[in-house]
């Protein structure tokens, strides 16, 4: 017979979510959708990147509330690299597993329940977890549901389909085990973090896949201050970050055969020229140029129609 007193001992925590700081605006809702956590096993580290909104009052309120570890970093880095500040939260951190989360998202109530429940199964394992997501507004409020994700992906499908439009991707409906993470070198850090979640949660789930959690969600903010925002300061770095994801994957994933890569150039072409008037503005002509030799060696037989779409707008 099992010993009682070993049955009321604490179940171990193997989860930290991360979240790196720099505006408090839903901050309260995040860590309020924290507390909501039907399974409370996990910590929080909330990683200050030199943020000008100083949220200590608020980080104590939550500090009874929650397991939680606030640290200040004395130098922004998110300004030069945000996935630099991603990797550096994240490296602060010693857990097995880290939900790397955000500022202003929520997730329902039992997110870590489901991903501890997924963890009791001997498979499918995974070093990538997946939750569905939905995208809600400034006020809360749903504004639609995300494509719904397959119950299991190899990183080669997902990055096709990602190109293809047929999964809508956030860096925060993904646990990540902390030896993919290490394996990796840290996440995929591309000009202003464009695609990195892509690139970082295909590289982590190479060699398992990525297996998604049926009724778990994770509720993306859309407001002005999302990077996915229109914002033309940010056009060349985007369009940068755009051709280097398609010449990662195209490298990572070479193996894949002749009918992936023609996917891929489907995928690239039909991409730019969905969100080419999303992008926020008009890169300089010089990043044009560099576009357009990118797709002619890329893919020569859909430049025509990739330069006929984007001339068309950068040209307004």
């Amino acid at each position: 017979m099992d010993d009682p007193s070993l049955q009321r001992l604490p179940k171990p925590v193997h989860l930290t979510v991360v979240i790196p700081y720099y505006k408090r605006r839903f901050l309260r809702a995040t860590l309020e959708s924290l507390v909501s956590q039907s399974d409370q096993r996990f910590r929080v580290f909330v990683g200050d990147d030199a943020s000008p909104e100083d949220p200590a009052e608020l980080i104590r309120t939550y500090q009874s509330k929650l397991d939680l570890t606030y640290h200040r970093f004395a130098d922004n880095q998110g300004g030069r690299s945000v996935v630099a500040q991603w990797n550096r939260c994240v490296r602060t951190t010693q857990s097995d597993w880290v939900w790397l989360f955000s500022d202003d998202d929520t997730a329902s109530a039992d997110c870590v329940a489901g991903f501890y429940d997924m963890l009791a199964h001997p498979a499918p394992f995974s070093d990538v977890y997946r939750f569905q997501s939905s995208v809600i507004d400034e006020k809360g409020l749903l504004l639609r549901e995300s494509p719904e994700n397959p119950p299991l992906e190899s990183a080669a499908e997902l990055a096709l389909c990602r190109m293809l439009a047929y999964r809508e991707f956030f860096v925060q409906n993904h646990i990540f085990s902390r030896a993919s993470f290490n394996r990796c070198g840290g996440m995929v850090d591309l000009p202003c973090g464009f695609f990195s979640e892509d690139a970082s949660y295909a590289a982590m789930g190479k060699a398992t896949g990525i297996v998604s959690l049926p009724r778990d969600r994770v509720y993306w903010r859309q407001s002005d201050g999302n990077l996915n925002a229109p914002r033309p300061e940010l056009v060349d770095q985007k369009l940068a970050a755009f051709t280097q994801y398609v010449t990662w994957a195209s490298q990572t994933f070479h193996d894949q055969g002749p009918a992936y890569q023609r996917g891929l150039r489907i995928g690239a072409s039909s991409w730019i020229r969905r969100a080419v008037g999303l992008l926020g503005g008009v890169p300089s002509w010089l990043n044009q140029i560099k576009f357009y030799w990118f797709f002619l060696r890329f893919s020569p037989l859909r430049l025509p129609r990739v330069m006929s779409a984007t001339h068309a707008v950068w040209s307004r």
